[in-house]
């Protein structure tokens, strides 16, 4: 089991459960059970719930130490990730490199078939070296976050589920029990090959990615026939995940601590689902690290009651705005604008998923701020089935608190645009006095001009010079009014740029919300409000109708 830090807590908050967190992964006994026994009944499961309820947790920290406990299995842990255009690596790569590792010493398959490196030949050759290391127990393979899978090419997913189909269902390849019997084998090595794999598979999947496994039934036909859905959890199992972790002894980095009768309620009433009663294992997670870091481990609390709760909306709210805030200072921006513009719906308060592709193009992010923002689980990421991965809010507890954060920065920035508006419209109208001031010296000066040449008669010479200097300011005045007038005219349409402008940033955010079947009623209005006094108004008013047909509730 792997060996706890110096500084741990009772409570992992939004990640999943590691296997050296064993002992306070309470609430799931029952699924433990009950997931364990149906692994040792059948050769292939497939485990699937909604994501976020603890897919990863059970195989961490219930199902790897039950495998060492009993010792009759060796559990190993499989992650493909997406596919993308630059992988090296496949499905078979990965599983065969997980299988291997630490087990590379040479075998009887080596002498038999020493270029065969089918999944198979890597399973048996980690048997055999098991064997010869009294490390017995037959190869549970636990492929996590297997919807990965489908993201790759198909002849990649078909020679996956080729070489499975064989790794699960074949005693001995023909092909090396021919190879046996031309070379001197020993009759504890061959007792040794005959010995079976009868190797564990379990496929954990989203629930509404399991249609997928269907493209498995060429080689796999029976991979729906033993499932176990996990759900989320029991009240009863929810106040154990709660109590149980708080009251263990160890080495945490708090002493025990207790909830009220009355706490415990609260938080119970505000995790609850209301549609079926139950609860999901990672906002109470997050709820519960929270109360052990901010009033066990720096209030010197040891019984948290009502005052020590306080409103878990706002311990959500907090959870987003210190996720941010921690991010470094040039992204913060940047990322809010994507979660709280980008994903989640203007009209609606739900959750909107957008590719990756479209996100660093649009929204001008790093794909290490991604990276970022999943791993502090305010992202949720999705293998998507043509490569790469779509994003999302991990929670939906989390639309509020960022529907919150969004009116308040939307607010701020109107006034700072306000203020920068107000600031460029006194500029100009400095600079339009200032040209006035001008144009009534070219006036007076014209009209002196017409005074001297009055003047003419007595002192012609004289006259003649001011008459030409007259002449001069008033060319140079008319210059100054038209100076004036083009001035007046470029501000006049750069102001009717920017409204262009964010009349297309509108109309880009309206197109996305429309193509998932949302309204943007705020967004539409406020195009209108563009289009009714901007010079291109029966263009933009046109561009408004074409979106508002998009939807007919936005007519």
């Amino acid at each position: 089991m792997e060996q706890q830090t110096a500084k741990n807590y009772r409570y992992p908050g939004v990640t999943p459960f590691t296997t050296g967190q064993a002992s306070i992964f309470f609430g799931r006994e029952g699924d433990t059970n009950d997931f364990y026994r149906l692994i040792r009944r059948e050769p292939l499961v497939v485990l699937y719930g909604k994501s976020g309820l603890g897919k990863s947790s059970l195989l961490n920290a219930g199902i790897i130490p039950r495998c060492q406990q009993e010792g009759e299995y060796s559990p190993l842990i499989i992650r493909f990730g997406a596919w993308t255009e630059q992988a090296n690596e496949t499905p078979l790569s990965i599983s065969k490199k997980v299988i291997t590792k630490g087990f590379e010493a040479p075998t009887l398959l080596d002498r038999l078939l020493p270029d065969d490196t089918s999944l198979w030949s890597c399973a048996k050759n980690r048997q055999l070296n098991a064997i010869n290391r009294d490390q017995g127990g037959r190869p549970l393979l636990l492929f996590d976050q297997f919807e990965e899978l489908f993201s790759y090419p198909d002849v990649e997913v078909a020679a996956f589920q080729q070489e499975l189909s064989e790794l699960l269902h074949t005693g001995i390849p023909l092909r090396f029990r021919r190879r046996l019997e031309s070379i001197d084998a020993t009759e504890e090595e061959e007792d040794q090959l005959e010995a079976g794999l009868n190797a564990r598979i379990v496929f954990a999947i989203r629930s509404d990615r399991m249609h997928l496994l269907d493209r498995l039934k060429d080689y796999l036909p029976n991979v729906l026939r033993h499932t176990f859905e996990l759900k989320a959890l029991t009240k009863k199992d929810a106040k154990d995940a709660i109590l149980l972790p708080a009251q263990a002894e160890g080495d945490f980095q708090t002493p025990p601590f207790d909830y009220t009768p009355a706490a415990l309620s609260h938080l119970i009433n505000y995790l609850e689902d209301p549609q079926d009663q139950r609860i999901e294992g990672i906002l109470l997670q997050m709820l519960c690290e929270h109360y052990e870091r901010r009033q066990v481990e720096a209030q010197g609390t040891t019984l948290l009651d009502l005052p020590q709760i306080g409103d878990p909306k706002q311990v959500v709210k907090k959870y987003y705005d210190e996720k941010i805030e921690n991010l470094p200072t040039g992204e913060q921006t940047a990322a809010r604008r994507l979660i709280e513009d980008g994903l989640v719906s203007e009209g609606e308060a739900m959750r909107l998923s957008l590719h990756e592709s479209y996100i660093l193009h649009e929204f001008g992010v790093q794909k290490k701020m991604l990276e970022d923002l999943v791993d502090s689980r305010l992202l949720r990421s999705e293998p998507f089935l043509r490569g790469g991965y779509t994003y999302e809010l991990s929670h939906d507890r989390l639309v509020p608190p960022v529907l919150q954060a969004r009116s308040q920065r939307r607010e701020v920035e109107a006034q700072l645009k306000a203020a920068q508006q107000a600031k460029e419209l006194e500029a100009a109208r400095k600079r339009l006095r200032t040209l006035r001031g001008l144009l009534a010296i070219a006036i007076l000066a014209f009209v002196a001009a017409g005074y001297f040449a009055w003047d003419a008669n007595q002192k012609k010479a004289e006259a003649e010079i001011a008459k030409t200097e007259a002449l001069e300011q008033s060319e140079e005045a008319k210059k100054q009014k038209d100076r004036a007038e083009k001035a007046l005219e470029d501000y006049q349409r750069e102001n009717a740029a920017k409204e262009r402008i964010k009349f297309n940033n509108l109309e880009s955010r309206a197109i996305t919300i429309l193509d998932v079947g949302g309204c943007p009623k705020e967004l539409l209005e406020e195009m209108q409000d563009i289009a009714g006094i901007h010079p291109d108004s029966l263009l933009l008013k046109d561009k408004l109708s074409s979106l508002r047909n998009k939807n007919p509730n936005c007519r």
